[in-house]
């Protein structure tokens, strides 16, 4: 899934796992029911929420504690949540002044 962030003018391209929690990561949902979503458990939703948060796509942050606390090692099938962020230049950018 890609994400346009229109304020920062950033792209976002998130894989399944963080997808899914960018998507349900809306107050309504706990970390429960999100992490039955993406098949890794908690600490996979956890992770999705600070990679999520560090691309500045959450309305709120989270609790640092309580995301660092509820990240134990754990070995999971699905991926590792992923957001890469690519900066976009505006039209407005790519204009270059005549000589």
């Amino acid at each position: 899934m890609v994400v346009y962030d229109r304020a920062r003018h950033t792209a976002h391209c998130l894989n399944r796992p963080a997808a899914i929690v960018w998507r349900h990561a809306n107050g309504v949902h706990t970390v429960e029911q999100i992490a039955r979503l993406v098949n890794g458990g908690e600490p996979t939703v956890w992770l999705a929420l600070a990679a999520l948060e560090r691309a500045h796509l959450l309305d709120q942050g989270i609790d640092s504690e309580s995301t660092a606390a509820a990240m134990p090692a754990t070995e999971s099938d699905e991926p590792a949540p992923s957001v890469v962020s690519l900066n976009v230049a505006t039209p407005d950018a790519m204009r270059s002044d005549p000589l």
